[in-house]
């Protein structure tokens, strides 16, 4: 074989294996590509929110943490019995709303309760305390109270159906409203013709444009040989420091009892 035809042999089989390898060039250059893009594509799961105390009570209501304990020796002592072996949330007695004669005496006590839990968002509650004649007393319910939701009654005869036999506590020198709730109570209260109240406890504050505080009063209505009964007063202050009740509804004590 002279030497012309053999380059010629070596010429052909160069140019035959040339498209082999530039498919291999070409898929060795694309596959770091398509892993990169794969690597781009990923998304980080967005992180879990969690509610603050504000969000976790319906309605932006936040339970007012001002609210002071008014309650008598005999109370205290009672509570402290009742609740002596309490499991599942802490019960923080802010006063007695109402009291009933039975063979005993049963207490309704307005409550600032905290679970026993990792992030816990304290709530209201009345607690119902049974105190026997032989100086005993045991926690016979504890019924929440959704500030957003609580129960009221708007079709009452008098003031026997919105209280049965619970006879409602006067309200203590000792209850405390926060310094603008106190203020936007008073300044309501010069404007309102209805039923005479008498704040019992702050129960919440909402933010809006402005603030609406939420209080439990002691209250009767204007008929004769009334009955005292518990009401929830709504208070609004705008911004300019004006205030008045937007809302005063008769609290529907025997649902809580």
């Amino acid at each position: 074989m002279n030497q012309k035809t053999f380059a010629a042999i070596a010429l052909a089989g160069t140019l035959a294996f040339a498209p082999l390898l530039g498919c291999a060039s070409q898929q060795a250059a694309s596959e770091p590509a398509a892993q990169k893009t794969e690597q781009t594509e990923q998304v980080e799961p967005a992180p879990e929110e969690v509610p603050t105390e504000k969000e976790q009570l319906a309605g932006g209501w936040t339970v007012t943490p001002e609210t002071m304990a008014s309650l008598s020796e005999e109370e205290q002592e009672v509570f402290a019995k009742a609740t002596a072996e309490y499991v599942g949330a802490k019960l923080e007695p802010v006063t007695v709303v109402a009291t009933q004669l039975v063979s005993g005496t049963n207490y309704a006590y307005l409550c600032k309760v905290t679970p026993v839990t990792a992030d816990p968002a304290a709530h209201w509650a009345v607690a119902v305390v049974y105190a026997d004649l032989e100086g005993n007393a045991s926690v016979t319910g504890v019924n929440d109270i959704d500030l957003a939701n609580i129960k009221v009654v708007s079709d009452a005869q008098d003031s026997s159906e919105l209280v049965g036999a619970w006879e409602v506590r006067e309200p203590s020198n000792a209850a405390v409203l926060t310094e603008d709730a106190h203020e936007a109570f008073a300044k309501a209260s010069k404007n309102y013709d209805g039923v005479n109240l008498a704040p019992m406890a702050q129960l919440g504050t909402q933010v809006v444009a402005g603030t609406n505080y939420l209080v439990l009063c002691q209250g009767a209505p204007v008929v004769q040989n009334a009955k005292p009964t518990l009401y929830v007063a709504q208070v609004y202050a705008d911004l300019e420091g004006n205030a008045e009740f937007t809302s005063v509804q008769p609290l529907d004590l025997l649902a809580y009892v």
